[in-house]
């Protein structure tokens, strides 16, 4: 992340943050999932429109993560690419826990959340691989 998106998500996180809380790290993610069913009707929908000449590939929204001591915030990206507010979840970081873990062009792991049998997927393309490491490690659990 660049920067001024650095700071601009800061700038947003800031008004949120808890007495004490402090930010450990921001980077941004494709958050979530896209069903086969959506994949499948994007795919036939340009095909008729264009013929058959053109293809489509859907993924999941991409979205700026703050990581603090105390909690994970997401904000959207808006179409400038810039983040944009409000905070889209705020999930308690106690609750959270990194698992599955990988790693070849894009890095993946998926976080689970405490009382929830669905867990949220997060895809880091090349050149963010090493924030996903660095995620993934900050919610880990840790034994004892």
């Amino acid at each position: 992340m660049n920067e001024k998106n650095y700071a601009r998500v800061m700038e947003l996180a800031r008004p949120v943050l808890r007495d004490g809380e402090r930010v450990e790290m921001a980077c941004t993610s494709n958050v979530g999932k896209v069903s086969v069913k959506r994949q499948v009707v994007t795919a036939a929908v340009v095909a008729i429109a264009s013929a058959g000449t053109l293809m489509a590939a859907v993924r999941p929204k991409t979205r700026y993560v703050v990581l603090t001591d105390q909690r994970l915030l997401f904000f959207d990206m808006a179409p400038s690419g810039r983040p944009a507010g409000p905070v889209l979840a705020n999930l308690p970081r106690q609750a959270l826990a990194s698992e599955r873990f990988k790693s070849a062009l894009k890095a993946t792991f998926h976080i689970a959340i405490d009382g929830s049998a669905d867990t949220l997927k997060m895809e880091f393309p090349f050149p963010a691989r090493g924030d996903a490491r660095k995620l993934a490690d900050a919610l880990a659990r840790r034994a004892g």
